[in-house]
């Protein structure tokens, strides 16, 4: 939009025409870019003291110190010195202000958020992320709890996550990180991934996971797909050790489950559950490998 300050600035202070309306409604509809920009000119706009910047008194004032002349030249000149005004005062801004630290909680819900820069994340229940909404040198992300990222590329801004102790860094894929008191755990589906603690650091790639535990950052192969569940509702179990799924049933469900036989705990599965019961999961369990299942009321024993 030619002169978009200027209509932009007019249409703030309530002199723009009908067609300069309708170019500026176009054009803050046209991105989300467009429309923040709006906003903030909108928030400088609102913030600033009438007495600072007054339309109807500036102009005045300027028409009685000059000598007649074409006023559509004047007033031209007025309003690009007004829209010179309103931007000024968003560099000034945007300067000066601080960080705005925008936070995402979740409770019992999954929940997907969309950053201002394409990036898409998908919070698991009881985690959150925060970030300054409008970011700066690099795309920072404090995590707690599990999130899925859907990193939009700019090999100009790394896009960093700070998980406890690990910071991971990425230009542009999709992977998983999840974070408790005793481990960190990155898992890879597309792209490149580099996960750092204190000088070390380790780079994975798609099927790759890396894991954090106290003072320890081992690089290995991902063993399963679990870190899906919360996005997709399936369980996909490819040589699935009953240990490991039972792992997984006690995080989903919240319930106690206890395998009282070691050599039940290291035989292997191959299933996928979808969005079905405890209680329905343990009795194909049981099934399939004909071991025994028992509800105890407070919690389940495999046996």
């Amino acid at each position: 939009m030619e002169n978009r300050d200027e209509i932009l600035a007019k249409v703030l202070v309530g002199e723009a025409t009908p067609e300069e309306m309708q170019l500026a409604e176009a054009w803050i509809s046209d991105s989300e870019e467009n429309r923040r920009y709006f906003l903030e000119l909108k928030k400088i706009w609102a913030a600033t003291p009438r007495s600072q910047v007054s339309v109807d008194e500036a102009w005045n004032r300027f028409q009685s110190r000059v000598k007649p002349a074409p006023m559509k030249l004047y007033r031209r000149w007025f309003w690009v010195a007004a829209s010179l005004i309103l931007v000024g005062g968003i560099t000034f801004w945007f300067l000066n202000q601080k960080e705005e630290i925008y936070t995402l909680e979740t409770g019992t819900e999954v929940k997907t958020e969309t950053l201002s820069d394409g990036s898409v994340i998908t919070l698991n229940k009881l985690s959150s992320i925060s970030y300054n909404h409008n970011f700066g040198k690099k795309r920072a992300v404090n995590l707690k709890g599990e999130a899925f990222f859907e990193v939009a590329p700019d090999p100009n801004k790394p896009f960093v996550i700070q998980a406890n102790e690990v910071v991971v860094t990425v230009l542009g894929t999709s992977f998983n990180v999840k974070t408790d008191e005793q481990k960190t755990e990155v898992v890879v589906e597309t792209g490149k991934v580099r996960v750092q603690w204190k000088e070390e650091y380790v780079l994975l790639e798609k099927g790759e996971t890396a894991v954090f535990t106290t003072g320890t950052l081992q690089k290995t192969k991902a063993r399963n797909e679990f870190h899906q569940y919360f996005r997709t509702g399936t369980l996909v179990c490819r040589e699935t050790t009953i240990e490991e799924l039972v792992e997984k049933l006690k995080e989903i469900y919240g319930r106690e489950i206890r395998i009282e036989n070691s050599s039940v705990a290291k035989r292997r599965i191959n299933t996928v559950f979808k969005d079905q019961s405890l209680e329905n999961i343990l009795e194909i369990i049981s099934k399939t490998l004909s071991i025994r299942v028992e509800d105890r009321d407070e919690y389940f024993v495999i046996k």
